[in-house]
C-alpha cells in the first residue's frame, strides 16, 4: 500500500516488552484527509464488543487502544462510522467494515512516517469530497425566510426571532430506550442497539448545540448502565458541554436520566 495515498487508515504498531517479545500491537487511526473526522463504532474480539469513538484532525492521527498478538486467531472485526467534521457539524458519511485475517493481517506491513514505524496497514476509506451544503441547519433556515432587500436592523431583529422560534420548539429530551428508536428493537443484538442509541444520542446532542438551548435532558434508563457510563464518557470529551448532573430529575426520576448543562 502506498503511504502517499490520501484517505483514512487503521494501522497496528507492534508493542515489544523489555525482553524484545512482540505481545500486542498499537491500534491508531491515521486520518489523511483534508478535514477533521468524527468517529464512531465498535472493536469485535471473540465474544467482547469494546466502543470506539472520538475525532482526529486533518493529517493527523488517534489512537484507538491495543490488540493482543494472540487475539489476531479471534478475527477481529472493526465496525466504524466516519463523518467530516466541518463548522456547520458533521456532514457526510462513511460506513466501514474490517474483518482481520491472520494471514492477510502480516502481508499488510508498510513504514508510516505517521508513526515513525513500520506498521500493520488497512485503508478505511479514501479521501472525503467536497462538503455538501446542509440545508436543514439554523443558518439556512434563517437565510431562506429572509427577504432579498440588502440586511438591516429588521433583518438582525428578524434572525433572532428565528433563534428564538428553534429553540423554542427543540425538544428538551430524547429518549434512547431503544424501543423508542425503532421498531425492529426485538430482532436486533445488543451491539447494534447501542451503536444505534450513541448514533441517536450525538445527533440529538449536536442539534442542540448548533441551536444554541440552553439544556437538554438524556434518558438513557438505568438498566445495566452500559449506555448511561458510554454516554457520560462522551459528555466529558465534549468542549461545549458545561456540565451533567446526575440524579433525580422532575419528570424523569431518579438514575434514569441525565441533564446536560450548554
Amino acid at each position: 500500500m502506498s503511504t502517499q495515498q490520501r484517505g483514512i487508515f487503521l494501522a497496528f504498531e507492534p508493542v515489544f516488552n523489555d525482553a524484545g517479545e512482540h505481545y500486542s500491537f498499537r491500534i491508531v487511526l491515521i486520518n489523511k484527509t483534508l478535514w477533521k473526522i468524527v468517529f464512531d463504532g465498535f472493536m469485535y474480539i471473540g465474544d467482547e464488543d469494546l466502543p470506539l469513538s472520538g475525532s482526529v484532525d486533518n493529517e493527523n492521527t488517534t489512537q484507538l487502544g491495543y490488540l493482543k498478538k494472540q487475539s489476531l486467531n479471534d478475527y477481529p472485526e472493526f465496525d466504524l462510522t466516519l463523518w467530516r467534521w466541518t463548522t456547520e457539524g458533521q456532514d457526510g458519511k462513511i460506513v466501514c467494515q474490517l474483518k482481520i485475517r491472520p494471514k492477510q493481517f502480516f502481508k499488510n506491513q508498510t513504514y508510516s512516517p505517521y508513526l515513525n514505524a513500520d506498521v500493520h496497514l488497512y485503508s478505511l476509506a479514501d479521501d472525503f469530497a467536497a462538503p455538501t451544503k446542509r440545508e436543514n441547519t439554523l443558518t439556512s433556515y434563517t437565510r431562506n425566510n429572509l427577504p432579498d432587500e440588502p440586511a438591516n436592523v429588521y433583518d438582525q431583529m428578524r434572525v433572532k426571532l428565528f433563534d428564538v422560534e428553534a429553540r423554542a420548539s427543540f425538544p428538551e429530551a430524547i429518549d434512547l430506550h431503544i424501543h423508542q428508536l425503532t421498531d425492529d428493537y426485538e430482532k436486533i443484538d445488543a451491539a447494534t442497539s447501542l451503536a444505534l442509541q450513541i448514533r441517536r444520542f450525538e445527533k440529538y446532542l449536536s442539534d442542540a448545540i448548533i441551536i444554541g438551548v440552553p439544556h437538554v435532558y438524556i434518558i438513557h434508563g438505568k438498566g445495566k448502565g452500559r449506555l448511561q457510563k458510554e454516554i457520560h464518557r462522551r459528555l466529558k470529551e465534549n468542549p461545549d458541554v458545561v456540565r451533567y448532573e446526575e440524579g433525580y430529575h422532575d419528570g424523569y426520576g431518579t438514575g434514569g436520566a441525565t441533564k446536560v448543562i450548554l
